[in-house]
């Protein structure tokens, strides 16, 4: 079995590329934690790495097949990293790395990542092929941008002589994003009837749906593709962000308001877009194009996952009579699982799990509590206030974690229907909600 040591396993892109490869590689994830469902695997082996409090052990990285260098500070604009740090971590702890692996003679496979933000300023209603990207001369909007380009100038030099792959990624999207992203933002902006703060969208970008890079980086700890500087692009042709704004609407079946224009810090990098001619001439092509991407990523979002179906509450002078499952729902098999219920004292939450296999159907029936959801695969959150004043059955599916919190003053009482007979290999305890 090879073994692939990713460095920076939380990322957004590590965790799609984890659960792509997961059982078919040993894995060796490095990142200040990790997630649960992960340690569970017998392949899987974690390793603290919280840069500089806790350095790579560099001697460790020539037992791997492949190293994916997944790890970056300073995407996030609103999490004010230290200058200092973001250009360690993403432009001289790569550079060790490098340094190291050539000067014993690593035979494995290196993979790093570029962004098109590298352009910078740029008014040019134009491709990048990865040359241009490299020579661009544009202002850059922040240090995260100036520490890639160094990373990026550094590998067109050619001072190495191990297999090094540098991947040119346009903007990436996906389930499990940060919720602070321009598509996301969108998204859960509408479904939770919020009123959007959006620029003028005049600016052209180029996207790339998160799947597709996963499969090219599969597609390169497999085959023997020659080590070499990529764009790795989903549509031929970028879109106006307007336009793309304009898409999302129509595919929630919303209509466009006429809102208030706000300015943003990208809008001198009037035209992004990179020439795709390269890997192309490879045989590679992206599964998604940008329209089919985003329906992906409407139905993969936890949002959607989760189901509300309204029920009837049947009062008389003897009591209450609801039916939680009629028979009709969506997901139902063809046999019986389990229905039953479960009590929680004030200030007690009962769950705290997910399943592999079981999918499940929730009423509360007295009483009030918080749902919290996770998507193991994902790790995008979502957090419910039930009560059953207001019956609603929630099914939650496999590979979401959920616990049911009693923040109220009296005790809840809860019925479900699983689809699985209880099996305790199939619960996985989970606690990073």
């Amino acid at each position: 079995m090879k073994k692939i040591a990713i460095i920076g396993c939380n990322s957004f892109l590590a965790k799609h590329l984890i659960e792509k490869v997961i059982g078919e590689y040993g894995l060796f994830l490095y990142g200040r934690t990790c997630q649960t469902s992960y340690l569970n695997k017998k392949e899987v082996v974690f390793i603290p790495f919280n840069y500089p409090e806790t350095p790579l052990q560099l001697d460790n990285l020539l037992e791997y097949d492949t190293i994916i260098y997944t790890a970056a500070a300073g995407v996030q604009s609103d999490k004010n990293e230290p200058s200092l740090i973001t250009y360690q971590i993403n432009f001289y702890l790569p550079l060790q790395i490098v340094d190291f692996l050539n000067k014993n003679n690593y035979p494995g496979k290196l993979i790093t990542f570029g962004s098109y933000f590298e352009i910078g300023d740029n008014d040019q209603i134009k491709a990048f092929d990865e040359t241009e990207i490299i020579y661009a001369s544009g202002k850059v909007p922040n240090i995260y941008c100036d520490s890639k380009r160094l990373l990026s100038r550094y590998y067109s030099n050619r001072q190495f002589e191990i297999n090094w792959f540098h991947l040119m990624v346009p903007s990436l999207y996906g389930p499990g994003e940060n919720e602070n992203r321009l598509i996301p933002y969108i998204i859960n902006g509408l479904k939770n009837n919020l009123v959007l703060k959006l620029s003028s969208g005049e600016q052209v970008r180029h996207y790339l749906y998160v799947s597709d890079l996963v499969d090219f980086i599969s597609d390169i700890i497999e085959s023997t593709i020659t080590a070499d500087l990529f764009n790795v692009v989903g549509d031929d042709q970028p879109i106006k962000i307007k336009n793309l704004v304009a898409m999302i609407y129509e595919m929630m079946g919303i209509k466009q308001p006429i809102i208030d224009q706000v300015k943003t810090r990208d809008q001198h990098m009037a035209y992004l877009s990179i020439d795709s001619n390269k890997i192309k001439k490879i045989g590679w092509q992206p599964k998604f194009r940008l329209t089919e991407g985003l329906k992906q990523y409407l139905n993969n979002s936890i949002s959607n996952k989760i189901k509300h179906i309204e029920r009837k509450k049947i009062e008389d002078s003897r009591g209450w009579f609801l039916k939680v499952i009629n028979g009709f729902e969506d997901g139902l098999p063809n046999y019986t699982g389990e229905v039953y219920l479960t009590n929680a004292f004030p200030g007690e939450a009962k769950g705290g799990h997910y399943h592999e296999k079981a999918n499940e159907w929730f009423t509360l029936l007295e009483g009030e509590c918080e749902l919290k959801l996770v998507d193991v695969v994902t790790g995008e959150k979502l957090s419910l206030e039930l009560s059953s004043k207001t019956p609603n059955t929630i099914y939650v599916p496999h590979h979401i974690a959920h616990v049911f919190i009693n923040q109220g003053s009296v005790n809840f009482t809860l019925m479900a229907y699983s689809d699985q007979l209880y099996s305790p290999e199939d619960t996985i305890m989970f606690q990073d909600f």
